[in-house]
């Protein structure tokens, strides 16, 4: 790979009788960014959440060495090819930027300007993502084709596409229409006399395994990049076991394309997760026994899992992302940030505390259970992250959100507190206890074990239990109606 070149130059190619000139070329990293929804949020969204950290960065904004590409939404259900042109160019974030025009990623731009500001050295980045997406979107036939889980996905949906049917399709929206006329709801009337909200074709659609491979990674893998950061799961959490083997599929599909970009390199590009933050509705413990069973917590678990697993790959942590139940939180900084750390320790060498603690053993002792972490750093404290901070900063609180169970596999709220570099977890309702929860809920608010490096612990479980959506999910949902949308 050519250098790190700053200074912006001209790059002439000529060849089969033409000659391009082109302006302002800088040499640099180029990173990925994929997923659904979360992934697109822009960076002008973090002015709802917090104005001054949106002025900070409209009054910081100078950065013509950062480079920023967006992939227009393209499904395609045609075969893969990677000569296929994108619509796309390059943007310098400079001074002359609006950003609230242009919406840059902004988990990608806090990515990115953190990567900038620490190397100096010129940082792309290219968002190519779909809101609602699952997995299987992203990935090549061929890599469906080869594993079981994925022949039943691809069989699923070609059964939906016979059976879709425009007329059946228009009846339906007709007869919600009646629906929302009855109850007076002019809101969802309006909604459905739109003739967008139609369904799509299920092959067209951005539920449809493969189309956003199709569309918007294959024209890309020619380039050369310097790895990957992934925000996508919660279309998947009702299929969270499948999931933990659907993303490592996913992540050597990538690498595998990308030889004709990076060369046998490809092999081993960094891929960087963000976890899925806290989101549904919070629980009254003082009413609600702990979780035995949560679709977010396992589709978490399943990244962990995934990223413990698969070589050169990660998790940001977001458990404690929390914005009120959001699904799309605002303050991108949180995750981008978090990425950015993993990417400068693992990528680029920085000597830095990137990660919070990770769950490594038990020992039970007596009435109580001795957890052991990695990744303890300074050591353990109970912490509070508040407002548009990225790292968390020590309270006078107990741990909270661990949960205990003994042979019966039934999980009580548990006290817990830090001990060195380990915590103790008890209850008085299990003499014997077996295993630990940690944050193993659908929104954790207040889940609050730290390293005193300010980062969170990643959600974990002791136990090996079965997941609850093990076995109970269809690969896609049949319905035409779900697929379309």
């Amino acid at each position: 790979p050519m250098k790190a070149q700053a200074a912006g130059k001209e790059l002439s190619i000529s060849g089969q009788g033409k000659d391009n000139t082109f302006k302002n070329v800088v040499v640099g990293d180029v990173w990925i960014c994929g997923g659904q929804s979360n992934m697109g949020v822009g960076v002008e969204r973090v002015k709802e959440a917090s104005p001054e950290l949106w002025q900070q960065v409209v009054e910081t904004t100078d950065y013509p060495n950062i480079r920023y590409m967006c992939i227009a939404e393209v499904t395609s259900p045609f075969a893969e090819n990677p000569d296929v042109q994108v619509q796309a160019t390059w943007t310098p974030l400079d001074k002359t930027v609006d950003l609230s025009k242009l919406r840059p990623s902004g988990v990608g731009f806090f990515f990115a300007r953190m990567l900038h500001r620490e190397l100096n050295v010129p940082i792309g980045f290219i968002r190519s993502n779909i809101g609602g997406s699952g997995i299987e979107t992203w990935m090549s036939m061929d890599a469906l084709r080869s594993i079981e889980t994925g022949r039943r996905i691809v069989e699923n949906c070609a059964e939906v596409q016979k059976n879709y049917s425009k007329e059946k399709l228009q009846k339906y929206m007709d007869e919600e229409y009646a629906k929302a006329e009855a109850k007076g709801d002019k809101k969802q009337m309006e909604r459905l006399k739109n003739p967008s909200a139609l369904p799509k074709e299920p092959v067209k659609s951005r539920q449809h395994p493969n189309t956003g491979f199709n569309g918007m990674i294959a024209p890309l893998t020619k380039i050369t990049v310097k790895g990957f950061i992934w925000d996508q799961g919660e279309g998947n959490a009702g299929r969270a076991w499948q999931y933990r083997e659907l993303l490592p599929l996913l992540i050597s599909d990538w690498r595998k394309y990308w030889k004709q970009g990076n060369g046998e390199a490809a092999a081993s590009l960094p891929f960087y997760i963000v976890q899925i933050q806290d989101w549904g509705r919070e629980i009254d413990r003082s009413k609600v026994a702990p979780s035995q069973g949560s679709a977010n917590a396992e589709i978490r678990d399943a990244q962990r899992f995934v990223a413990d697993t698969t070589d050169n790959c990660a998790i940001a942590v977001t458990i404690d992302h929390h914005e009120k139940g959001n699904t799309h939180p605002m303050l991108k900084n949180i995750p981008g940030e978090r990425l950015a750390a993993i990417a400068l320790a693992k990528t680029y060498g920085k000597e830095i505390v990137w990660r919070g603690p990770t769950f490594k053993e038990k020992k039970v002792e007596g009435d109580k259970i001795r957890i052991i972490f990695d990744g303890v750093g300074k050591g353990l404290m109970s912490g509070k992250r508040e407002g548009s901070n990225v790292k968390a900063t020590p309270v006078n609180q107990p741990l909270d959100y661990f949960a205990v169970a003994g042979d019966d596999n039934v999980y009580v709220w548990a006290n817990a507190k830090v001990d060195a570099d380990s915590v103790i977890v008890w209850s008085e309702k299990v003499k014997n206890p077996k295993n630990v929860r940690y944050a193993w809920e659908a929104n954790p608010e207040g889940c609050n074990l730290y390293n005193k490096d300010g980062w969170p612990a990643t959600p974990f479980r002791t136990d090996d239990l079965p997941y609850e959506t093990k076995g109970k999910e269809e690969p896609l949902n049949k319905s035409v109606f779900f697929m379309a949308f």
